[in-house]
């Protein structure tokens, strides 16, 4: 658990970090927001005031075996104010079985802007499934198909996982290959942070035909007003790009983790297309510029 908070621990500021998966749950996050999570000592944590003990300090004198997820599948590239972090793997079942390989998560000047909705729950079987399944996450769903089908899952009765591959993470720019558990099904998904203040979240089919998309996105704050395939939000505007079948709609009720047993609302968009080679593009613009 340490070591996944200071995996996820924020480049950009000291103040912040993705709370992917079971993290919020687990343990207070504000308890793991400063050193030895983060690389400045004079912003210790609460974590550390209380325990005045650095784990990591034995990890790297090689005093402790390395934890594998220090080398973690969470990769993440920050410019201009912007942050984005995305969870890969390679052919493992999903973390405490949450259906997000290829799922990102994006922070603009240290606040969240693109959110994993967490965990509430180990005991409420129900909400708990509703917070893990592929509807809880931003990896596209195609032709019906979440990316792993998951033990219990209608689609099969035997387990399949997916594999995602990093391809390019340079210049503001990181390429990601999503290959499905329904193996004819591939995603390449396009992040780019450009020096006009925006960032652009493109999803293309690299299949031979074209495929129905869906994509759910979860957003920290409320969407301020909308037209058509434009929303604003307090401080950054959101613009959808598609084929002319594309739509999208609010999620409505959408309800993120805040802490151990507790949900607050966030809001949600669907989108939906006929995906083909031009791809559905996502683009995120900073009022700032």
């Amino acid at each position: 658990m340490l070591t996944v908070c200071r995996s996820l621990h924020s480049e950009y500021i000291g103040g912040n970090y993705p709370l992917f998966g079971d993290i919020s749950p687990d343990l207070p996050p504000d308890w793991f927001i400063g050193y030895p999570f983060g690389k400045n000592k004079e912003e210790p944590s609460k974590w550390y005031q209380l325990m005045n003990y650095d784990p990591f300090e034995l990890i790297q004198s090689g005093s402790v075996q390395k934890s594998p997820l220090a080398n973690s599948s969470w990769v993440n590239m920050c410019k201009n104010g912007f942050e984005v972090w995305c969870n890969l793997r390679k052919g493992r079942p999903p973390g405490h079985g949450h259906v997000d390989n290829g799922s990102i998560a994006l922070s603009l000047s240290g606040k969240s802007v693109i959110i994993d909705l967490g965990l509430s729950t180990y005991a409420d079987l129900s909400q708990k499934n509703r917070q893990i399944n592929h509807l809880a996450h931003n990896t596209p769903i195609i032709n019906g198909y979440p990316i792993d089908i998951i033990f219990g899952s209608l689609l099969s009765n035997v387990p399949a996982y997916s594999h995602g591959q990093l391809q390019e993470l340079k210049n503001g720019k990181m390429s990601i290959l999503l290959q499905y558990a329904q193996e004819q099904l591939q995603v390449g998904r396009d992040i780019q942070i450009n020096d006009g203040g925006a960032v652009e979240i493109l999803d293309t089919n690299l299949g031979k035909r074209e495929v129905d998309y869906e994509t759910h996105w979860y957003f920290l704050s409320s969407c301020r007003k909308s037209s058509g395939l434009n929303f604003e939000f307090d401080h950054f505007n959101i613009e959808v790009e598609g084929s002319k079948f594309v739509t999208v709609n609010e999620i409505p009720d959408s309800k993120r983790s805040y802490r151990y047993g507790n949900l607050i609302p966030c809001f949600g968009l669907v989108v939906q297309d006929r995906l083909g080679e031009n791809g559905v593009k996502l683009r995120i613009k900073s009022k700032n510029g």
